[in-house]
């Protein structure tokens, strides 16, 4: 979604260490608030207004409820409009289009939509504008319960075009769509752009390609963290947790199409629309990040990793005076062994035999041993006390 017209936030996976212990893998990522609007439109930070979506509009609770920064002013007017006009008449379509990003709404609707997000709409939903006459635009984060976490099949159109539901279809969650799609000229725009991203950003390739990226970026640290956790309980069952994003890939659009049909009674025909067949960047490129693939010119070889990660072992962890054993089962004499501290600092190198035994250096506190068979390697955080 870094191609559409929505704030998204950047992210790169991070090891952590908490007191010098391994804590896992974590995704630091930017956060969404006044502060990051305020650089990324090089506009005054205190011009920033930021609700929460239905903010003003839910009876039950104070009009100031989902102010999350500035005012709400205008959003409390905005709602009153929505409640009292219908917007299939063009004039009063064309009212709330001046107060709102319709771009960035309707973008913001087919992500949400398609990615399936099952925290959504009445959670995870926030809008901003600049200063008291400046358009509501949205903010898209939080899709850890999207993708296949619901089914590759389930009717998110349905949900958030619901106008009795309860929950995460509450009404007052709703009513911003589905009054939008009272208007003739959003109904077109809707679903043109769906037609469109189905084509580009939303298509299989481009999924299976940031899926494919990410999943290299992870990789190397999945056997360690699941080593720290437990969780996932295996390497198995993390690449099985991979494979239904490949399933929803595949699968999604053709669901997609049918819950517009249904729902609309139409026949939606991606291929019909005209759409600018759009060859988005590498994935990184936007975001900033350095890819975890591999070598500068070629890319690693994951399966020969994973056998690595398989086939060697370093132990005991942690170490109760300095020394560690090296086993491996690999159709070698010998491997070579590299021994960091934590900010990356190269302390001592080796060559080692099946059971040998390593000296760790002499304080105490977590390193990072690099064992090498040739072009590849993995590695292991060791805790010396």
């Amino acid at each position: 979604c870094r191609n559409l017209n929505i704030e998204v936030s950047a992210s790169q996976p991070v090891v952590v260490f908490l007191n010098g212990e391994y804590w896992g893998l974590q995704s630091i990522r930017e956060y969404l608030d006044d502060n990051f609007i305020s650089e990324a439109h090089h506009i005054e930070e205190d011009s920033v207004n930021m609700v929460l979506h239905g903010s003003g509009n839910r009876p039950t609770l104070p009009d100031d409820w989902g102010t999350v920064h500035g005012t709400n002013e205008g959003h409390i007017a905005l709602y009153e409009f929505l409640n009292n006009n219908s917007l299939d008449d063009q004039v009063n379509y064309d009212y709330v289009a001046s107060w709102l990003n319709i771009e960035s709404i309707v973008d913001y609707y087919c992500a949400e939509v398609y990615f399936n997000n099952a925290d959504w709409p009445t959670n995870n939903n926030k809008l901003w504008q600049e200063g008291l006459d400046g358009q509501w635009s949205q903010l898209f984060y939080d899709l850890d319960g999207g993708w296949s976490y619901l089914g590759t099949s389930f009717n998110a159109l349905h949900r958030a075009l619901s106008d009795n539901g309860s929950a995460q279809a509450a009404p007052y969650a709703t009513l911003l769509f589905r009054k939008l799609m009272e208007a003739p000229d959003f109904y077109d725009a809707y679903l043109t752009r769906m037609a469109c991203l189905m084509k580009n950003d939303f298509s299989q390739e481009t999924l299976n390609e940031a899926i494919d990226i990410y999943k290299a970026k992870y990789f190397e640290g999945i056997p360690e963290h699941i080593e720290r956790w437990n969780d996932p309980v295996s390497m198995a069952v993390w690449e099985n947790k991979v494979q239904t994003m490949v399933v929803f890939a595949e699968y999604r659009k053709d669901y997609m199409i049918t819950h517009i049909n249904d729902e609309f009674l139409i026949d939606f025909e991606p291929e019909s629309y005209d759409c600018i067949v759009i060859a988005p960047p590498p994935v990184d490129d936007d975001l900033g990040l350095e890819s975890e693939v591999g070598a500068e010119d070629e890319p690693l070889d994951l399966t020969e990793i994973n056998e690595l990660d398989q086939m060697v072992v370093v132990y005991p962890n942690p170490s109760v005076n300095g020394h560690v054993w090296l086993d491996f089962n690999l159709n070698v004499a010998q491997v070579n062994y590299e021994i960091y501290d934590l900010r990356g600092k190269l302390l001592k190198t080796g060559t080692a035999r099946h059971h040998d035994q390593i000296t760790m250096p002499d304080s105490n506190g977590s390193y990072v041993i690099r064992v090498l068979n040739g072009q590849n390697y993995t590695t292991r955080t060791l805790l010396v006390q």
